[in-house]
């Protein structure tokens, strides 16, 4: 008979390794940046960031699949990259023009300060906007940044209380003496030197805040107080940091004695269509996305002011005048809601559903606290 064969049995095939072919972080990035408002400095940071993250790694953005990079890439680039980069080596003539890689053996070779945990952590936090979008649209199984942020003890001392990044009752004493006493001695156009300063110091607002003003956001209200309008508006490049932000912030009587409103008015009468259009209260100062209306305030505030008033070893800036304003309504007992409401916080204890039902609270309040601020004595 006919006689058949054992069959041979067929050979497996050898799986074909899965290929991620999800959307590019290049794609992921451009719809990221699109999905959600933000400044134009927000924008830019993240996409350089990502940048950077890319050279570092050795990708192409246009070709790299987002969830092929992994948390392990993400580590390697704080810990080998970030944490060893030279402090302003994209502004240093030595380094600007270097890429990462040549940054980091220039400071290896030459020495220097490296950059911060607050820069690391403010640039690791720029990486995680796109990589949380990508988690939101399951590009990616998690948030490849979660968790990578660096203990800062410097933060968690301040945020504890244990550190008062304000000036003293001496030093402020000694701000109101020195700004009085300079007070004519400004050429015209520098009159910020003066009145930011002294402003900061009799309304807890952010330096940014002040300078940004224009005459315009200089109002009365129907009982006839006069107030800062602190608002958004991207058309004149001004930004208040939060919801909370947005408010009106009373200008206490001493500043009104001292010529404030006259000032205003003053400027006011030369705006004009060729010069100051916009109505700055300040004119001469100049905007640039990384700090804003400060650049010249700080510089002149670090390097001039603090030095004459005792304080020149301090890490703080103008900011400690909005840490001084906080603690001195503290001391006298101010409610911590009008604090709250002056500095542009959220008032604790109030949920957001409550805070619209009642409303904020009224101008009068709040400039009866600020009417209490007096840095020629002792609080």
């Amino acid at each position: 008979g006919r006689t058949h064969g054992v069959a041979t049995p067929a050979q497996p095939i050898a799986p074909t390794p899965t290929q991620k072919t999800g959307p590019t972080v290049s794609e992921v990035l451009k719809e990221c940046l699109a999905f959600k408002q933000r400044t134009i400095k927000a924008q830019e940071a993240i996409s350089r960031e990502v940048a950077i993250l890319l050279e570092w790694l050795k990708l192409d953005g246009d070709s790299t699949p987002i969830e092929n990079v992994s948390t392990n890439n993400l580590i390697d680039y704080r810990d080998k990259c970030l944490k060893k980069l030279p402090v302003n080596a994209n502004r240093m003539t030595a380094t600007k023009n270097l890429n990462v890689h040549e940054q980091i053996a220039y400071r290896k070779k030459h020495g220097g300060h490296k950059i911060g945990i607050t820069t690391i952590n403010n640039r690791i936090t720029s990486l995680g906007v796109i990589f949380n979008y990508a988690l939101k649209r399951h590009y990616v199984p998690y948030a490849f940044t979660e968790g990578l942020l660096l203990n800062n003890p410097r933060r968690q001392e301040k945020l504890s209380g244990a550190r008062f990044d304000g000036y003293s009752d001496d030093q402020m004493s000694e701000l109101m003496k020195y700004l009085n006493e300079h007070k004519t001695k400004h050429k015209q156009g520098e009159e910020w030197k003066y009145w930011i300063p002294m402003l900061l110091a009799y309304t807890g607002c952010r330096a940014n805040e002040v300078a940004m003003l224009t005459v315009y956001d200089i109002k009365k209200d129907d009982d006839g107080i006069k107030y800062l309008d602190l608002r958004n508006d991207e058309e004149l490049r001004q930004r208040v940091k939060n919801a909370m932000s947005v408010r009106k912030v009373p200008i206490c009587q001493k500043i009104i004695d001292l010529g404030f409103i006259d000032y205003v008015e003053a400027v006011k009468a030369k705006v004009s269509a060729k010069k100051n259009k916009e109505g700055r209260l300040w004119p001469a100062l100049t905007y640039c996305e990384q700090n804003k209306w400060l650049r010249n305030v700080s510089y002149h505030f670090n390097r001039v002011v603090k030095p004459a008033i005792g304080a020149k070893g301090m890490k703080s800036g103008l900011h400690g005048l909005r840490s001084s304003v906080s603690r001195a309504l503290q001391r006298i007992k101010e409610d911590q809601r009008i604090i709250d409401e002056l500095t542009g916080h959220m008032p604790q204890g109030i949920s957001q559903v409550s805070l619209g039902y009642q409303g904020r609270l009224e101008l009068k309040e709040l400039k009866a606290a600020v009417d209490k601020l007096d840095w020629k004595s002792k609080q």
